[in-house]
């Protein structure tokens, strides 16, 4: 059997790595040549699809559209888009 003080290394390196993938987890870079769209509805204030059938329009009041070329960035956490490296250099 393991001795307790050697566990709760293990444990406390283990704790260290998954806040690092989280953070990691958290933000979105894009990569290539294109460029990508991200549609965030989380502050949408209001909207009109749930009485709308197919063939009607639709009300959205509040929806942010990101569109996304390399370098630039979407936090997944804070909702959060970014140039990223898309910033100007500062020499």
């Amino acid at each position: 059997m393991r001795n307790i003080g050697e566990i709760m290394k293990q444990a406390k390196a283990l704790q260290s790595k998954m806040e690092g993938m989280q953070a990691e987890l958290e933000a979105l870079e894009v990569e290539g040549s294109g460029a990508i769209t991200v549609v965030d509805a989380s502050r949408v204030q209001f909207t009109s699809m749930d009485q709308a059938d197919g063939s009607e329009p639709v009300c959205i009041i509040g929806l942010q559209v990101h569109i996304l070329t390399a370098g630039a960035t979407f936090n997944l956490h804070t909702r959060e888009a970014s140039p990223g490296t898309l910033l100007p250099r500062k020499d």
